[in-house]
């Protein structure tokens, strides 16, 4: 989870005692000429320079820090993750805070908070957490495993009738390769919430990724 500030005494608080349909009902009083900015602020319990603001369009961003990418970018980004999840090529918490990175370093932004442009782990750990992801190791598979298609399995089958045929059921042993391990090790990626199985290709093919 991402770290959780300690509020220091006597700071602004940034929670709202109003409920967002209830600032939509007083700008839309006051816009229509109905009530005044202060009648509102009064019969609504929204504080005048709030709800002024609101009014007049100033200070229309989000309270605390400002998201570096905009909503377009993040979809796409959920969408590239997405995607490289069902090629069985997942990404890891590096592979986006990279992608991030590169997407930043091309549209010519900097940005204070980012050592080199790349956000740090928090910003990860915020994004992963907005989203509803989870970081979870891959199950690894090998290339040709993972490329098998139709065919191959019908073709499996077929050997392996011609491969029993004339051995008694009794002689026959269903193994399986539980006890057996030859993971060369299982790598942390980020996924959306809910998978069953998310594979990861041993041997990754070097391809170009579409930048968000």
């Amino acid at each position: 989870m991402p770290r959780k500030y300690t509020t220091k005494l006597g700071s602004r608080s940034y929670g709202s005692p109003y409920t967002v349909e209830a600032l939509t009902k007083a700008v839309r009083q006051v816009k229509s000429g109905r009530m005044s900015v202060r009648k509102a602020s009064r019969s609504y319990k929204i504080p005048h320079g709030t709800l002024f603001n609101k009014v007049h369009g100033i200070h229309n961003r989000r309270t605390g820090g400002q998201h570096r990418l905009s909503p377009e970018a993040e979809n796409r980004l959920l969408a590239t993750i997405d995607l490289l999840c069902t090629w069985k090529v997942p990404l890891t918490g590096l592979d986006i805070r990279l992608l991030v990175k590169d997407y930043l370093d091309r549209a010519g932004v900097h940005d204070s908070r980012f050592r080199n442009s790349c956000p740090g782990e928090d910003r990860l750990k915020s994004f992963i957490c907005r989203h509803k992801l989870t970081q979870r190791l891959a199950d690894n598979v090998k290339t040709a495993r993972a490329e098998i298609d139709a065919t191959g399995i019908s073709e499996y089958f077929d050997e392996l009738e011609q491969t029993v045929a004339g051995i008694p059921p009794t002689n026959i042993y269903n193994y399986d390769e539980t006890n057996v391990t030859d993971d060369p090790g299982s790598t942390a990626i980020v996924c959306r919430r809910g998978l069953k199985r998310v594979e990861r290709k041993e041997r990754l093919i070097t391809r170009k990724v579409a930048s968000v």
